[in-house]
């Protein structure tokens, strides 16, 4: 219905068309042609050319096919900056539990996330539980307390970083710098891809481009 499409698109990176079989351009834009434009239409990245008049949004891919030497170069400066200052602070990247995780990001996530949000999340969270694809990954301090936790689904080749969360401690402790660098290089010299999804806002724009 027009109603669960509208509320699938809140909460989804990107949409657009996906089939199971190889669409030709034209089969793609007969089938743009028959879809009813209720306010506007926004296609995944794979569908760039479906029409003539876009605006493409920025998503960034990191391929962590090379050694981790060559990444770390690709950084810009102050990412590595961040990178050096993070392993100069005893903080250690831990997995955690869904129960936990929800609280952390209800504590510091600010209000945006609301009533509508964590329902949301929880069960997108259980559904990649049950589909083997759910990592939940935190970057904790000497006491164990919690300093920055991620959301991740693994699926088709990608690492896919949704709601990150620091608290005060670790935005200075640059903690969430420190689990993406312990991934790459954990990963690195395979075929994965860390898909961190677009942003259009500069400081997070900024964050990603980093890597």
């Amino acid at each position: 219905s027009v109603y669960n499409a509208l509320t699938t698109m809140t909460v989804c990176q990107q949409l657009g068309i996906f089939s199971k079989s190889w669409l030709s351009k034209l089969q793609a834009r007969e089938l743009v042609g028959k879809l009813p434009f209720l306010y506007r239409l926004c296609f995944n990245s794979g569908n760039a050319d479906v029409c003539n008049e876009k605006k493409l949004r920025p998503n960034y891919v990191l391929d962590l096919s090379a050694d981790y030497e060559m990444l770390n170069a690709s950084f810009s400066l102050q990412c590595r900056r961040n990178v050096k200052k993070a392993k100069t602070i005893v903080q250690r990247v831990a997995t955690i539990s869904k129960d936990e995780y929800l609280s952390f990001l209800c504590e510091n996530a600010g209000q945006w996330m609301g009533k509508v949000q964590i329902p949301v999340l929880t069960r997108l969270i259980d559904n990649a539980i049950l589909a083997g694809c759910a990592e939940l990954v935190s970057v904790r301090d000497v006491q164990d307390n919690v300093l920055a936790a991620v959301f991740f689904i693994r699926w088709g080749g990608r690492l896919y970083y949704l709601s990150p969360v620091s608290s005060e401690k670790g935005k200075q402790c640059q903690s969430m710098t420190f689990l993406l660098n312990d991934i790459i290089e954990r990963n690195a010299n395979s075929s994965l891809l860390i898909d961190f999804e677009g942003s259009a806002i500069e400081r997070i724009k900024n964050f990603y481009e980093g890597f």
